[in-house]
């Protein structure tokens, strides 16, 4: 009897190890598939999926998680690392022959990030990436088209568009943003010569994604979009942040700069 019960305890104990190796097997097998990393500072900290191409972004200041979640464009996503304090990637698009490479860089201390995409070779057809953030049904985008739109996420009445980031019929300053009215997500895309945004829905709600377009026929130059991670404000932070932007670059002038050139401008105040 002792031997038996003993046998029967051995086997037992053989069959859970077993199990257990199955299951470390098939865990170590999904986390080499779908490897997230992460990179982070005193205000965000931001993670890539490689699985999907997602990514997510904590906000130390709110404790909210911003995600994105997948579009049209699915990449494969190859080599995800962390190298020299920022998340590096070779990315490739289905369907086509286009490869190339993605850095995603902290700006600081600062609660942005800036995500570039570089590739070498044609281009047939629009790249729909990084993939939008979403948010919850409450939220409204920010789109500066003419003198600005806001569009609640869960408006049914919206149809799908596109947006050219260059020229008239398109956004007019070159970034979007999602909000609730105080914490809040926008991009800014840093290349807009051949670009555009795309709002359509994802589970529903209403979302934005960047679309680079080709430039001859070819990817060309590196494309940039930089997020901004903000505490407050709703969509009057994001306008401040855009303007802070537009003057570091040379593009802000003033009603009081036009004025020395032409005082002419003063007729515009109040008309």
């Amino acid at each position: 009897m002792r031997i038996c019960a003993r046998l029967l305890l051995c086997l037992s104990l053989m069959c859970v190890s077993g199990s257990l190796a199955v299951a470390a097997t098939k865990e170590a097998k999904q986390d080499s598939q779908a490897p997230a990393v992460s990179v982070e500072n005193k205000t965000i900290s931001v993670t890539l999926n490689a699985a999907d191409g997602t990514l997510s972004v904590v906000d130390r200041r709110t404790q909210l998680t911003w995600t994105q979640r997948p579009f049209r464009e699915k990449l494969a996503i190859k080599n995800a690392r962390v190298s020299g304090g920022r998340i590096e990637w070779d990315w490739s698009q289905p369907g086509s022959n286009l490869e190339g490479k993605a850095t995603l860089t902290l700006d600081g201390q600062l609660p942005e990030c800036v995500v570039s995409l570089s590739a070498e070779g044609n281009m047939s057809r629009s790249l729909a990436f990084p993939h939008p953030f979403t948010a919850a049904a409450d939220a409204y985008l920010v789109v500066p088209m003419n003198e600005g739109i806001s569009y609640p996420v869960n408006d049914s009445t919206i149809a799908p568009m596109s947006l050219i980031a260059y020229g008239g019929h398109g956004i007019c300053m070159t970034f979007w943003g999602v909000t609730d009215g105080a914490a809040g997500q926008m991009a800014i895309i840093e290349t807009p010569d051949d670009a555009a945004i795309r709002i359509d829905r994802v589970d529903g709600l209403l979302a934005i994604a960047p679309e680079w377009q080709s430039s001859k026929g070819q990817f060309g130059y590196e494309r940039r979009l930089r997020y901004a991670f903000l505490d407050r404000g709703g969509h009057v932070a994001m306008c401040k942040r855009y303007r802070a932007y537009a003057q570091k670059i040379g593009l802000l002038k003033t009603l009081e700069e036009k004025r020395r050139e032409n005082p002419n401008v003063d007729l515009l105040i109040g008309a």
